[in-house]
């Protein structure tokens, strides 16, 4: 009998192992995918009253809400695997403002948005180092900062941390800054469960105070 090569060999192993790896973060990754769907996002803040885009820092991607809110938040919030988006959400208000995490890149989860309406479907939960106030967080091209999958598939959304309206544009750069290329927009204080005329709309986003 032919004996396998040293080449299928190691192939065999490397595959052998991606397939028995757990379910652990996928970890960089900007388009969720489908065994990955919920997303932690790292962003730097920047000045209120300026216009330049935030950072993306880090994006890390779990299979539950639960895996995604626990590293968010350092651990500080902890719930089943099986907890809904509500559960998350109402452990969220009830930990603001959430004490600084273990993360040294983030400490406060300033926001979350949901591919369907009322806090369904992949989400991207974003954090930041400050509550919102004399700082802001904004993405000004969610294709290229979040990746081609969140770009027009925003249904519903949702600020935390004294981020108390968050703001949906139809086109990049805030609607080339704030209404210049006359696109749509959709302010929710601070959460929408539906995004009307502007669901599944949204290339640009701002969390503000």
């Amino acid at each position: 009998m032919k004996r396998p090569s040293f080449f299928a060999l190691v192939t065999f192993f490397v595959l052998l192992a991606i397939n028995t790896v757990g379910q652990s973060p996928a970890a960089n990754a900007q388009d969720p995918p489908s065994e990955y769907p919920h997303c932690v996002i790292f962003i730097s803040s920047v000045p209120v009253d300026s216009t330049p885009s935030s950072e993306v820092l880090e994006t890390v991607c779990f299979d539950t809400v639960a895996d995604a809110l626990a590293y968010a938040t350092g651990n500080a919030i902890s719930l089943p695997k099986t907890a809904s988006t509500k559960d998350a959400v109402q452990a969220l208000r009830h930990a603001e403002p959430i004490q600084p995490s273990a993360l040294p890149t983030a400490t406060y989860v300033v926001g979350t948005y949901w591919q369907d309406g009322s806090r369904g479907g992949s989400s991207y939960v974003v954090v930041g180092n400050q509550m919102c106030g004399a700082v802001h967080y904004g993405i000004q091209d969610i294709s290229a900062q979040w990746g081609g999958a969140w770009n027009d598939s925003i249904s519903s959304a949702e600020g935390f941390a004294n981020c108390n309206r968050v703001e949906l544009y139809e086109h990049v750069n805030y609607n080339n800054w704030l209404y210049g290329s006359g696109g749509g927009v959709q302010y929710c204080y601070p959460y929408c469960a539906s995004l009307g005329a502007m669901n599944d709309r949204t290339s640009s986003t701002r969390l503000m105070p």
